[in-house]
């Protein structure tokens, strides 16, 4: 699996690969830097992490709409 970093929109979407990603949760990250993780053969699903001051990181799943 590939990863990058993106930033989450004000109204809680990732832009990535011209697909729009929401989730009903992602609007709490707004703002915050996270790091995607996704497979090139299948970018419909990508997992999204936030980066926590300990270094851990939280995993998150979404699909594209």
């Amino acid at each position: 699996m590939r990863r990058d970093r993106r930033v989450v929109y004000r109204s809680g979407y990732i832009q990535f690969a011209n697909l729009t990603y929401q989730g009903e949760h992602l609007a709490a990250y707004a703002g915050e830097s996270v790091i995607i993780r996704y497979n090139p053969r299948d970018i419909t699903t990508i997992y999204i992490y936030q980066l926590l001051e300990s270094n851990v990181l939280l995993p998150k799943k979404w699909r594209s709409l």
